[in-house]
């Protein structure tokens, strides 16, 4: 088993970890105590640690979600992480966009340049949590071997 071939099912973990983080982070602060270096780094490396670690029986039971074929070069699998962020980002932030403009209700003033519709916020903040763990899971999709089933 190569480096290659487990890339995936490395930087998934990561990348949700992360992405949890930033989209809770009253919740994830909640963890560390304090101020200072770790106050500030502890929690989200604890909620990668968790997402690691809660991935692991998940890829005994499927040992080949995430997956990198052994056929699939570094070059091919760059260019396909490549591919796959440029269309999960705009999707994305077209997506959040939308949701937000939904549940928006109109601003008090519209006159007041302070005043950022939710939308704007949607459409930036949580596509970037989001985006590599999208990505991640479109790659790997893209590369699932084709078993006849």
């Amino acid at each position: 088993m190569t480096i290659r071939e487990r890339f995936l099912q490395v930087s998934f973990p990561v990348a949700l970890g992360r992405a949890l983080a930033l989209t809770f982070p009253g919740t994830v602060s909640a963890i560390g105590s304090g101020d200072g270096f770790l106050a500030s780094w502890l929690p989200p490396f604890v909620v990668i640690v968790a997402c690691m670690l809660v991935f692991i029986p998940v890829y005994r039971v499927r040992p080949t979600l995430l997956r990198v074929p052994a056929s699939i070069t570094w070059l091919r699998l760059v260019i396909r992480l490549i591919v796959c962020a440029v269309i999960t980002l705009p999707s994305l932030m077209v997506l959040a966009a939308g949701v937000a403009m939904m549940l928006d209700s109109p601003r008090p003033d519209p006159n007041n340049p302070q005043d950022i519709p939710l939308w704007v916020f949607a459409a930036t903040y949580y596509p970037d949590a989001w985006a590599p763990v999208a990505t991640l899971a479109l790659t790997g999709w893209t590369l699932r071997e084709k078993t006849g089933r």
